[in-house]
């Protein structure tokens, strides 16, 4: 081993007599142990968040919606695309759902039971039997809408839509009793608070309006580029085209300036941590100066001296980078049972559905992204470390000695 790398590590592990520079390379440490322990639980956080949120909207609607005049001839015509891996019919309205003690407005969805099986996400989590859709008087309604209105599976339920139908009283509007088939959990609390299935067929008869198409691709993060090339070629069939990343753009884009503002954020306790290192090895430097000399009087190159405090905020920052990935990987793992004991124990909600759209608080790891906070954390400490170092190598032997 070189006598840099020795002399780097002696300094680093501090005598007894140096506990304050021990000290200050300790809360160097820390700063730098917290700052990168943070950011990255936070990005992962919000990677979480974000890949939640589309598994979920893309188990319960289409990734494409096309609505035109003909909807059987635009089903043939687009199942004819290489990136269209099946399509539905949805037939949708608004309504009011009247339970046992109360009513509320929700969105009703006329579904056939093979085009309810292509919503993954909601046939994987149904307390129920998805063939009962088949049931002309059947409904399957959100968990959070059951709780609402104090629902249970088997319940009877009445159906009020605004559109109307003559008797002798007048026009009245349309109402149909459901009994609750199933209870749906989507794992988005906002669908699952306002939206009822019920089958196509009985949908058509409420609502009097025409099929809408729900085209599932085979790479949904280039819907953009698929939407237009069916915009494109049904130009004079389609009335109306949009896709997911439309009808949630607001939420998606919110995210992302979210994930770089609290980023940005973050990033300013690893920059304090790196200037916490610079001032320790300024420190350094003035308690070592007659160590310095002697190095130097003895041959040790400028180099030499400038790269033994190089590497000694390297280790610093390397040790603190290193405790800081450890800390924010357990923390990652274990993330929903830390949120539950925090509740448990203050007694405050800390990640409330009904704000946040979903029920657990999810974590999703990035290598990319935590090669990045490495990268940040290691980079902006070696070059902290540079100007000190450098001081150091400037020092004049002869001078430092002569009155010792």
């Amino acid at each position: 081993m070189r006598f840099e790398y020795k002399i780097a590590f002696r300094y680093l592990s501090a005598k007894p007599s140096d506990r304050f520079m021990s000290i200050v390379s300790g809360f160097c440490f820390l700063g730098t142990t917290i700052g990168v322990a943070a950011l990255i639980i936070v990005m992962s956080i919000m990677n979480g968040f974000h890949h939640e949120l589309i598994r979920c909207i893309m188990g319960t609607s289409g990734h494409i919606i096309v609505q035109g005049e003909h909807p059987e001839y635009l089903k043939e015509e687009i199942q004819k695309y290489k990136f269209v891996t099946d399509v539905g019919f949805m037939i949708e309205g608004q309504g009011l759902l009247g339970g046992k003690s109360q009513n509320t407005g929700v969105m009703v969805k006329g579904l056939s039971l093979e085009d309810f099986k292509l919503k993954k996400q909601l046939l994987d989590n149904l307390s129920g039997q998805a063939s009962d859709l088949e049931k002309s008087d059947s409904a399957f309604i959100g968990k959070e809408l059951a709780v609402t209105l104090g629902l249970r599976q088997g319940d009877m339920v009445r159906l009020i839509v605004p559109q109307t139908v003559s008797s002798i009283f007048g026009s009245l509007p349309k109402s149909k009793e459901f009994k609750i088939a199933g209870i749906m959990t989507s794992g988005l609390s906002d669908y699952d608070a306002i939206n009822v299935i019920i089958p196509i067929d009985i949908a058509k008869k409420l609502f009097d309006s025409q099929k809408v198409l729900e085209v599932y691709t085979d790479n949904p993060s280039k819907v953009d580029d698929y939407t237009k090339i069916l915009h494109k070629d049904l130009l004079h069939d389609v009335a109306l085209i949009s896709n997911w990343q439309i009808s949630n753009s607001s939420i998606l884009s919110a995210l992302k300036i979210e994930k770089t503002a609290m980023s940005m954020v973050l990033s300013l306790i690893i920059m304090v941590a790196s200037f916490n290192i610079a001032s320790s090895l300024f420190m350094l430097v003035q308690d070592k100066r007659k160590d310095i000399a002697i190095l130097r009087t003895i041959g040790a190159s400028r180099k030499s001296i400038m790269l033994i405090f190089i590497l000694n905020g390297f280790l610093i920052s390397f040790l603190g980078t290193s405790a800081g990935v450890f800390i924010a990987a357990r923390f990652i793992d274990n993330i929903e049972s830390i949120r539950k004991f925090l509740e448990s124990f203050t007694g405050i909600t800390l990640f409330d559905s009904a704000i946040y759209f979903l029920y657990t608080l999810p974590a999703r790891s990035s290598l990319s992204d935590m090669l990045l906070v490495i990268g940040i954390s290691m980079g902006t400490s070696i070059l902290a470390s540079l100007y000190p170092a450098y001081r150091a190598a400037k020092l004049n032997p002869v001078e430092i000695l002569r009155y010792e």
